[in-house]
């Protein structure tokens, strides 16, 4: 239990997890003592359970000015049920379970708690075999906006499925559908919440049947039109590759993902859970396939909405530099994890606050994936 002269903070615990290895994107003045809003930060929140794998604290003190300083000297870090601070600002378990971490400045109390999960099932990161390559495959996302209730919906089935033919185009891309158009309650069992959180922030016209490409307010919906988008977004490099392994333990999705860098640049990486083969019949389907539905978003990771959309920082990197990030999806009741796979996306800051999606991949659950090359 914390202190008595500590504010007790309340904890909320989601269904989904993340942790990164990175630099922090906020400038921090670590000289003198100061006194100010607490802030605890970790370098990852899933770490494996050998007692090894350690995720490393620090405590901020943001002052009247806006400073931000780093006090990780001058602080302790409990974690709740115990006493006793930590030792040193690290962590480490051979234990499974999750520890909800706070941190102590003079009299304050931090403002966050973290938790950090400490697991079985991660998988390791397939092996790197041309370390000095950054001449990545780029692949663009394309975002469905969609649902079983919508009576024009089936149209744009068609074009994808037309579009998934074209052998000139089938590979450039990854196609994620967001069912939001109507709710599970109404009939279509593809819907998440999810889904609908992700297609308010990226169709705010709520436009339906729309495909939107990348994480960006552009959409098209007639196929020239969409091999056109297609072929101006692959005029563009891949900034990073990406690699991943994704195991499933114990009603647990971990996702264990590697990012290297071909453009120097800060970075976040997003973690979607999808599942194939939902039947749920479709308004005013033309054929009896378009009644199943593939590639739907049933769980985005992260502890805000722009962290489960644009994803958890791991920081600057420079060119070659590379960064490791894991996410644990806990899975849910109605998913079929026979048929699910992830979608793992890299954005880069643009320059203007604003971070675009650089490249994607998808892993089925269960499977991993190594950086792939150019030839």
């Amino acid at each position: 239990m914390k202190k008595q002269l500590m504010i007790i903070l309340s904890l909320c615990l989601g269904l989904t997890m993340a942790g990164c290895r990175g630099a922090s994107d906020d400038p921090i003045d670590d000289g003198g003592t100061v006194t100010g809003e607490v802030l605890l930060r970790a370098t990852t929140k899933i770490i494996r359970a050998d007692g090894v794998d350690a995720t490393v604290f620090s405590v901020l003190v943001t002052d009247s000015q806006g400073v931000m300083h780093d006090v990780t000297s001058e602080a302790e870090i409990y974690y709740e049920g115990n006493d006793t601070p930590l030792a040193e600002p690290q962590f480490a378990s051979s234990e499974e379970g999750t520890y909800v971490f706070y941190a102590v400045h003079g009299f304050s109390t931090s403002t966050n708690d973290i938790t950090v999960r400490v697991a079985n099932g991660i998988g390791e990161l397939p092996e790197d075999a041309e370390p000095n390559n950054t001449d990545f495959r780029h692949r663009i996302m394309l975002l469905q906006h969609t649902g079983t209730g919508c009576y024009a919906c089936p149209m744009m089935m068609t074009t994808l499925d037309n579009l998934s033919k074209d052998e000139a185009y089938s590979g450039l891309y990854n196609h994620v559908a967001s069912h939001s158009y109507s709710t599970k309650e109404e009939g279509d069992k593809a819907y998440s919440t999810d889904a609908r959180q992700l297609s308010l922030e990226l169709n705010p016209g709520r436009t339906y049947p729309t495909l939107g490409f990348n994480l960006a307010l552009e959409f098209a919906d007639e196929l020239n039109a969409i091999k056109a988008k297609i072929d101006l977004l692959s005029q563009n490099v891949a900034d990073v590759g990406i690699r991943t392994n994704v195991t499933l333990n114990n009603g647990v999705i971990y996702v264990n993902t590697g990012v290297k860098a071909r453009v120097s640049g800060q970075y976040r990486v997003a973690v979607w859970a999808l599942e194939d083969s939902i039947y749920s019949a479709q308004t005013n389907a033309s054929s009896q396939w378009q009644n199943t539905h593939n590639n739907c978003v049933r769980k985005t990771v992260g502890d805000s909405k722009n962290e489960c959309i644009y994803g958890a920082t791991i920081g600057a990197l420079k060119a070659g530099d590379s960064a490791e990030y894991v996410a644990a999806i806990d899975v849910e009741s109605d998913w079929v994890t026979d048929n699910m796979e992830v979608i793992v996306i890299v954005t880069a800051d643009n320059g203007q606050g604003v971070f675009d999606l650089v490249n994607c991949v998808v892993c089925p659950v269960g499977e991993s994936l190594n950086y792939e090359y150019n030839q």
